[in-house]
């Protein structure tokens, strides 16, 4: 096994003496510069959404759509609150649908989804005591004569685009991809959990050789509790493309923590912050974030599955969870108390209760492209 080498040597990036921490949306570009911007606590994530809209079409006439698709996802989004659990999934799916056809327009994906249709499918089956263990959804790519709302919402997000059509199964591919009730699914599978939680992402610098990079710290005793090894969580993360681990400089960090640094460091001509962005740009593709209401805002954390599973952006598959249960409400209500006596009951009644306002925060900060977070209660 060749030995781990130590960490590089550098200094934690400080500007203007304020150590800067990592954000998935580090800064804001005017012109050629770029200034580093702030995370946002607010209670109303749909005015962060709104702003964002009104701030980037600054025409009224290329507003009026994604406002109304934003305004009719908000109505969708109160109805939910006041209808009981048999009818909930349905309205919440289409609040999502319709925050994801505004989000498609305000990131210019396309000027037109007139004529788009969902995108995703359940497939339904035979009822049986073991429909809900076997249910599947597919989602469908995107094409010109036939625009889907599913692959546009994920190439919107920056997802990997669907090339041919992808069946998923809920229970083994989208349920564990969902990161509040990960337990609760975990219990239920009787499988070890899958998430990893990130204990701090820090941004390093070496003035001498203008460049700056990462370093992300896993405590070894979570690694323990997945049944991962060290090897293991770089493979089944993906981190092994653009991370190595290293052993910590500090003897007490060597010893509680599992170390991984970019291996490529990022240069820059004038001012670290001006590499900020693409330093982000390295670990957004890995990371599962939760918004908390209580500091810190934004937890991370990475996704180990078994090989060969089927990986969804973490916002998909959150929205193909809803889409199957409003699909069930709508069609089949009187499967949804059958699905809720299983033995993934409690975590299906966790996703209609709590993920709708996980989207929500996490759709606002990708509208304003910066991080928006629920304040602490005070």
């Amino acid at each position: 096994m060749p030995r781990i080498r130590k960490e590089k040597a550098g200094q934690q990036l400080k500007i203007a003496e304020r150590e800067v921490r990592f954000s998935q949306w580090p800064t804001k570009q005017n012109g050629n510069a770029h200034s580093l911007q702030f995370e946002v606590l607010t209670s109303n994530p749909w005015e962060i959404i709104r702003y964002a809209i009104i701030e980037k079409q600054p025409n009224v006439s290329d507003q009026v759509a994604p406002l109304s698709f934003l305004h009719q996802a908000q109505e969708f989004y109160r109805a939910s609150q006041t209808f009981q659990v048999a009818s909930k999934p349905l309205l919440l799916y289409y609040c999502l649908m319709n925050l994801a056809k505004s989000f498609i327009l305000h990131r210019s994906v396309t000027n037109d989804i007139n004529h788009a249709v969902h995108g995703i499918s359940e497939d339904r089956l035979p009822s049986t005591a073991q429909e809900f263990l076997d249910s599947t959804v597919s989602v469908h790519p995107n094409s010109t004569n036939s625009p889907q709302i599913y692959a546009l919402f994920g190439k919107a997000l920056g997802a990997r685009p669907l090339l041919t059509k992808t069946q998923y199964s809920v229970v083994k591919d989208i349920l564990p991809q969902i990161v509040i009730g990960h337990r609760l699914w975990a219990s239920a599978a009787d499988a070890p959990e899958r998430f990893i939680r990130i204990q701090r992402v820090r941004i390093r610098h070496a003035r001498k050789i203008k460049s700056v990079w990462l370093t992300i710290d896993v405590q070894r005793s979570d690694l323990k509790e997945c049944r991962l090894n060290h090897t293991q969580l770089r493979h089944l993360t993906s981190l092994d493309a653009d991370f190595v681990e290293v052993k910590p400089r500090s003897s007490i960090d060597s010893k509680r923590y599992c170390r991984l640094e970019l291996k490529l460091p990022i240069p820059y001509n004038r001012r670290p912050g001006d590499a900020l962005k693409s330093l982000s740009d390295k670990l957004r593709p890995y990371l599962w974030t939760v918004v908390r209401p209580i500091p810190p805002y934004r937890r991370h954390y990475l996704y180990a599955p078994p090989p060969n599973s089927k990986v969804i952006h973490p916002i998909l598959s959150i929205y193909a969870a809803i889409f199957y249960l409003g699909s069930v409400t709508r069609y089949r209500p009187h499967h949804f108390d059958m699905i809720a006596k299983t033995e993934y009951g409690n975590l299906v009644h966790e996703i209609i209760d709590n993920q709708i306002l996980q989207v929500l925060f996490q759709l606002a900060s990708e509208f304003a492209r910066r991080e928006v977070s629920s304040p602490a209660v005070l």
